[in-house]
């Protein structure tokens, strides 16, 4: 008897519950049936564009040999079309490289700042972000932008992290003529690399800066 009376009073209590705030659950269930929606929709639409850009990728690396003209169309597509793959950055870096190689560092230059804003971000790819910033600055460096060089990779500068970024930075501020900075990067670049050959080149910027 209790029990039906603890049954009844639940029941009463559940439906003045729903009563009173029907508007709000009916409201919240529906934002969360569309929230799950867009996490479907989003991961079924990422899963496509990522397994159409594998398709490109794989025949624009085969077209690089076979035919500029088709691989240029391939890459220009997936550049843009699925400019937020991994495929699509790979495919950034390595033609930049090739750019590059070729000695057309304008042209390189101009597809490792895409990879930079692509790879850029909280959802983005912090390795592939640093190499494309490496290589930027380095290129920018070659045409004197020096200021422009300096600024990517001037978040890697204030703390030890790679020694091949921080001898960068050094030759930055030697052209610059900062040398209180630049023997400031070299003295860190010195302490991060592990072989003898690349310590003695830093000895000899340093030595150099004092002459």
């Amino acid at each position: 008897m209790n029990r039906i009376i603890e049954n009844n009073s639940f029941r009463a209590i559940l439906s003045n519950f729903i009563n009173r705030y029907k508007k709000i659950l009916f409201t919240s269930i529906i934002v969360l049936c569309l929230i799950i929606i867009f996490i479907l929709f989003n991961y079924f639409y990422n899963k496509t564009q990522n397994e159409d850009a594998a398709k490109i990728y794989s025949q624009w690396t085969k077209q690089i040999q076979e035919s500029e003209t088709n691989a240029l169309v391939l890459y220009e597509d997936l550049t843009s079309t699925y400019i937020k793959t991994g495929y699509a950055h790979l495919a950034l870096l390595n033609y930049a490289s090739l750019e590059a190689k070729k000695g057309n560092n304008q042209n390189a230059l101009d597809e490792f700042l895409l990879l930079v804003e692509a790879t850029n971000g909280f959802s983005g790819n912090n390795l592939l972000n640093k190499l494309a910033r490496i290589n930027s600055a380095r290129l920018f460096l070659e045409q004197g932008d020096l200021d422009d060089a300096l600024k990517m990779i001037k978040k890697y500068i204030d703390s030890p992290s790679n020694a091949l970024i921080h001898e960068l930075a050094g030759d930055i501020f030697f052209k610059k003529k900062e040398f209180n900075n630049a023997k400031q990067q070299y003295v860190i670049a010195k302490e991060e690399y592990s072989n003898e050959t690349s310590k003695l080149i830093i000895d000899m910027k340093i030595a150099n800066l004092e002459i």
